[in-house]
Order: C-alpha cells, then sequence, then structure tokens
C-alpha cells in the first residue's frame, strides 16, 4: 500500500534545447518511500519529462522489450 501525500512545491523549468527540467527550490523535499522491502528517505531534486515525435521511442526505458511515447523521471 502506498502513502502519498500532497505538497506544493516550487522551482524553475529549465529548457536546454535538449530537453526540459524542472529543477526544484532549495534542498528538496523529503520523500518516505516504504512499500514492500523498501524503507528509505529520499530527496525530490528535479522533474524530467521524456517524449519524442515518433510513437514508442520517447521513453528511455522499455517493459517487456516496448517502448513509450513518453515517461517522467523523478530525481
Amino acid at each position: 500500500m502506498w502513502n502519498i501525500v500532497f505538497r506544493q512545491i516550487s522551482g524553475l523549468f529549465q529548457n536546454n534545447k535538449k530537453d526540459l527540467t524542472f529543477l526544484v527550490n532549495g534542498q528538496g523535499l523529503g520523500v518516505n518511500i516504504s512499500s514492500g522491502p523498501l524503507l528509505y528517505r529520499c530527496r525530490l531534486y528535479q522533474i524530467k519529462p521524456h517524449f519524442a515525435r515518433e510513437n514508442q521511442s520517447g521513453s528511455e526505458h522499455t517493459i517487456d522489450g516496448r517502448g513509450f511515447d513518453g515517461e517522467v523521471n523523478i530525481v
């Protein structure tokens, strides 16, 4: 079971003509991840969407060998 708490954050969108990244202001928010064997604390630093003009080529990762139009990385 996931426990999700919504918080307002502020930051800056950065466009380097290669990709778009949302950089979180300050030290980031503490995020607790606990599901299954996981139990640790990490900080939210950036949110980076990946997408492409062609179908199934926007994601960096695949599931069962299948790519997707896009994905969002939360770092």
